[in-house]
């Protein structure tokens, strides 16, 4: 392609209203413009970028055997009513009424549509098991857009659903989609962690989430130094010294002191260390209340919490609710006096540890030598902290740390939860009607393309990895005035071509400082300068990757790429 007929608007500044630095380049190389917050247009380096994503994507599910396919993007609101998702995700869907006053949403999600489309069509088992998939945009209200095209309303996803029998088979499929991501990313030019999920609200479906590393990430994620552990912060878990303490069992004493704050004032009063005290947390788990304990250093994983409980959605408590379960007339909660129906669970740190100080419900009442196994009762201890940095790892190699990530990708085994609201049924080899078992899988195409600018972004301009680059070659002749120059630069462009490589010819009378700059925006691997050395057919490569240049023959650069793609 000519690089005059491309349209690649650059700017010369940083737009103020970005400081990620992947969203600068791509905004200042003419990749991405915003229409409105959290929208964006992608323009043609986007999209040809885009394209090879999506080329990569297909070949890969095409090795596990997946049918694309595309779904509307209306989804009548009765089939989320149906499923019950609606409620759940009701903030952030857009819905649109048409002209008969019939309520859809744009599509954030496809499951429902994905089971809809095959429940009346596989009459048998023999039909499964099946992938099906799409590449589609999405819609989503997000409340809080950020980092260009990270976290946006409208994006591009592909998401994938796989249809089983047998578990044994969902099981593998699972397995397999694992696999085909991790290969997708590591085409990308990108090291992914596959990490446990947390639950899905609705199905309560095991999941794992693909993480990338980068310090401006969203999320956070522990790994250990010493192994391949790897986990997101909500659900890490280590190995702490914390041994069963044979002390005598000391008598409750109720004390008064001064109101205090926060733990740490409490165990400066007295004379304890923080641990020594009992934190309280109320939390709301579906229909129920439950008090949860903590040693006061601790901090709470909700997700952890909703596991143990296995509860479809959890939050921390209301202030109404609250004065529901415990005295009209209180300061802070505590396990003594605690309403009967409100159950009690504590972190597994609680189990071993005697002759505590908690608050009591008026203030500047507490009390001293807390033991639950004579004060209170605790319906059952587990994991509920989140890991603090220098722990021990859990499969005990190594020391955790801490490192912020984006998310990519997310796998889900939804079983025959989603199945059996939407009556997708199928015969099974005894003729019995059985639930159809489903996989869901989702990759964003947007986000990875963010992510690998990500990787790849210096403020000079881009990196792209080979495989997703808009060109794999950008051919700059340096005086476009000069005829053997041009006439090179034309046949080298014919010759890359036929050989199967993309190329841009930068055919503008532009200074050789401004053709090497805007190139640095387009990113390609491989440059091809043509200047004063066309008469000897001589060409300077430069490897972007390294930034090291090579004099080479005209008729030794197919090979030379070749031997440098390898």
């Amino acid at each position: 392609m000519k690089q005059s007929r491309l349209f690649m608007p650059t700017l010369r500044e940083v737009p103020r209203e970005t400081d990620l630095m992947s969203h600068q380049v791509l905004l200042r190389g003419g990749y991405i413009r915003q229409v409105s917050s959290g929208i964006f247009s992608y323009l043609p380096l986007a999209n040809l970028v885009i394209n090879n994503l999506k080329g990569i994507v297909r070949e890969e599910f095409a090795r596990i055997d997946a049918n694309e396919m595309l779904l509307p993007t209306l989804i009548p609101k009765a089939l989320l009513m149906e499923s019950g998702r609606y409620e759940d995700y009701q903030e952030t869907l857009f819905e649109v009424t048409d002209n008969e006053n019939r309520s859809f949403i744009l599509g954030y999600s496809h499951e429902e549509l994905f089971l809809s489309a095959i429940k009346d069509e596989i009459i048998s088992y023999k039909k499964l098991p099946l992938i099906l998939y799409q590449i589609k945009d999405k819609y989503r209200n997000e409340l809080k857009v950020r980092q260009g095209i990270i976290r946006t309303k409208e994006f591009l996803m592909c998401d994938a659903g796989s249809f089983h029998l047998e578990e044994a088979d969902l099981d593998e499929m699972y397995l397999q989609f694992e696999r085909t991501f991790e290969r997708i990313f590591e085409r990308c030019g990108l090291k992914s962690y596959a990490v446990v999920g947390k639950k899905n609200l609705l199905f309560q479906a095991e999941s794992k989430e693909f993480m990338v590393f980068s310090e401006s990430g969203d999320q956070t994620v522990v790994y250990s130094d010493g192994s391949d552990y790897v986990s997101s912060y909500e659900l890490a878990k280590s190995i702490l010294d914390d041994k069963k303490e044979h002390k005598k069992l000391l008598p409750l004493e109720k004390v008064s002191a001064p109101e205090f704050e926060t733990i740490e004032e409490i165990a400066k009063h007295f004379k304890l260390k923080s641990d020594r005290i009992i934190k309280t947390i109320l939390v709301e788990v579906d229909d129920e209340l439950v008090l949860i304990l903590l040693r006061g250093t601790d901090e709470l994983s909700l997700a952890k919490a909703q596991m143990v409980l296995n509860a479809k959605n959890i939050r921390i408590a209301s202030m109404d609710n609250i004065e529901k379960s415990f005295a009209k007339e209180f300061d802070a909660l505590n396990p003594i006096g605690c309403n009967p129906d409100v159950k009690v669970i504590a972190d597994h740190r609680m189990e071993n540890a005697v002759n505590l100080t908690c608050r009591g419900c008026m203030s500047g009442v507490y009390y001293q030598n807390v033991n639950s196994e004579r004060d209170y009762g605790i319906s059952e201890f587990a994991d509920l902290r989140l890991v603090c940095e220098g722990e021990q790892s859990p499969d005990g190699n190594g020391i955790l740390h801490f490192s912020q990530a984006y998310e990519l990708g997310h796998i889900f085994k939804f079983g025959a939860q989603l199945s059996e609201l939407l009556n997708a049924d199928v015969p099974n080899s005894e003729g019995q009607s059985v639930p159809i078992l489903m996989g869901s899988y989702r990759l964003g195409i947007s986000r990875l393309l963010a992510m690998i600018a990500d990787a790849s972004a210096k403020e000079t301009g881009l990196n792209w990895p080979m495989e997703v680059a808009p060109f794999d070659i950008h051919i700059i002749p340096i005086n476009v005035n000069d005829d053997v120059q041009m006439d090179l630069a034309l046949a080298l462009e014919q010759e890359f071509e036929a050989a199967g490589y993309a190329c841009l010819i930068d055919d503008r009378n532009e200074r050789a400082g401004v053709k090497f700059k805007d190139a640095d925006f387009v990113g390609s691997p491989y440059w091809v300068t043509v200047g004063q050395k066309a008469e000897e057919g001589i060409v300077d490569v430069k490897i972007k990757k390294s930034d090291d240049i090579l004099e080479v023959r005209r008729e030794d650069l197919i090979e030379t790429l070749k031997i440098l793609n390898h």
